[in-house]
């Protein structure tokens, strides 16, 4: 997963669709995380210079079993971005 410390990024559809324009303090790539094994759902576009913070799925598996909320908020955020897609390509 990666978190955004400055610079913007865009969210684009395996069809080509363009999600959403995500910036600091946002993150991106939690389904990767959630979901092992998972097809891609979407790629990203620097939009401008992008600084980020990785973590990785050893560190992200430590922090949610030290604290369970974690993963529950990063669920949260995948589960709205989810429909907030689906919204997206419907509406095109």
């Amino acid at each position: 997963m990666y978190f955004i410390i400055k610079g913007k990024v865009n969210i684009i559809s395996s069809d080509g669709i363009h999600l959403a324009e995500i910036g600091e303090g946002k993150n991106f790539g939690e389904m990767a995380l959630l979901k092992e094994g998972s097809v891609r759902s979407a790629s990203v576009q620097a939009e401008t210079d992008v600084s980020v913070a990785i973590m990785s799925t050893t560190d992200f598996n430590k922090i949610c079993d030290l604290y369970p909320q974690f993963k529950e908020i990063i669920l949260e955020v995948a589960e709205k971005r989810a429909k907030e897609n689906k919204t997206t390509i419907k509406a095109i």
